[in-house]
């Protein structure tokens, strides 16, 4: 039974030699090469040599006409083992849970090897991408069907680098054939309710933005998934928000629309891809029938002890643990770089905010 096992083992052994014999195993049982990994008793998680993409050896690899990996072939970074994956993503904190149930399903190996993408090659989308992307992201589910988001497709080389500027000028916005800029749009039904003579005053409240934010958030997330399924990498840049009003001038954003995040999208530069992140361990994020501040805490201490060796293992010049860099990326209003004056900008361009 395909169980993901090993974490009863911990005992009184390190975590990094736990994690070793641990990950040996998943990747010897699966055929993957475990070079690099004979002196990573310091390093809990494996080489970024095995997280590349990869088409896995049953399928002989394919190409479309214009040389980019065959679009339907999933990026999974050589990994196709829930368990395997699941150990990456939590670590020794990983659920005990039976697999069987999930053996064949292609969709949770997809969400589970997730990682941001800043390397992109100088490729175009193959005809059709963004089309198929936003059908993909206007599938997402819709708060009373209102569809309160817009999305700004930019390919022009220009206007891109001028948006990168604006969005902390990161290089990999530049590179990548495509970047989204998705906003929260209340100017739609602004013109629904013109049209209708109705007076619409249920959009100055505070309600309405969060329902946009939301669904330009689940917009987002879908046309993710269906970026990362085609083999593309995706970046979300929170960064969008830095400088609104310069960004809306850019774009050309009415009142009442505003950009909330963008997303660079592209084909991965293979030899510079990143390893998947962990995250927190379920028990502190999934509380069963009611809140449990004791398990969150813990939650903490352990993942703390996780982040550790993930900084170092990648070589992240990261200052202390999780908790100290989280608790001093929200110490005071000059850490949020620029959008401490966001419900300003908000109530200028026409949320009302009640």
């Amino acid at each position: 039974m395909p169980t993901v096992q090993g974490t009863e083992d911990l005992g009184a052994k390190p975590l990094s030699t736990f994690l070793t014999s641990l990950r040996r195993r998943a990747f010897s049982s699966l055929g993957f090469p475990i070079r690099g990994l004979q002196s990573v008793a310091s390093n809990p998680w494996p080489s970024v040599d095995l997280f590349r993409c990869r088409t896995p050896p049953s399928q002989p690899h394919s190409s479309t006409p214009n040389g980019n990996p065959t679009p339907s072939l999933p990026c999974w970074n050589g990994m196709t083992e829930l368990s395997q994956l699941l150990t990456v993503r939590y670590g020794p904190d990983a659920p005990q849970v039976s697999l069987d149930a999930f053996a064949e399903n292609t969709t949770l190996p997809l969400l589970l090897s997730h990682k941001s993408v800043r390397h992109f090659q100088p490729k175009p989308l193959p005809a059709g991408t963004l089309e198929m992307l936003g059908a993909a992201a206007q599938s997402a589910a819709s708060s009373s069907n209102l569809q309160v988001w817009s999305v700004i497709a930019i390919q022009d080389t220009d206007r891109k680098a001028e948006a990168a500027a604006l969005c902390g000028d990161q290089d990999f916005i530049r590179q990548a054939p495509l970047f989204l800029v998705f906003c929260a749009d209340l100017a739609r039904l602004t013109s629904a309710s013109e049209r209708e003579n109705l007076p619409g005053v249920a959009l100055d409240y505070t309600e309405m933005f969060l329902t946009a934010a939301i669904d330009t958030a689940l917009a987002g997330q879908n046309a993710a998934v269906a970026a990362e399924g085609l083999g593309l990498g995706i970046c979300y840049v929170g960064s969008a928000r830095n400088h609104p009003r310069e960004l809306a001038a850019l774009l050309g954003l009415p009142q009442r629309v505003i950009a909330l995040f963008g997303m660079a999208i592209g084909w991965p530069v293979e030899n510079q891809t990143t390893t998947i992140k962990p995250r927190l361990p379920q028990p502190g994020m999934i509380h069963h029938e009611t809140y449990h501040v004791a398990a969150r805490d813990m939650g903490i201490t352990k993942y703390n002890a996780t982040m550790r060796g993930f900084y170092d293992a990648q070589k992240m010049n990261v200052e202390g643990d999780w908790s100290k860099h989280s608790a001093k990326r929200i110490a005071g209003p000059e850490s949020l770089m620029g959008r401490e004056t966001l419900r300003e900008i908000l109530e200028e361009r026409g949320f009302g905010l009640k």
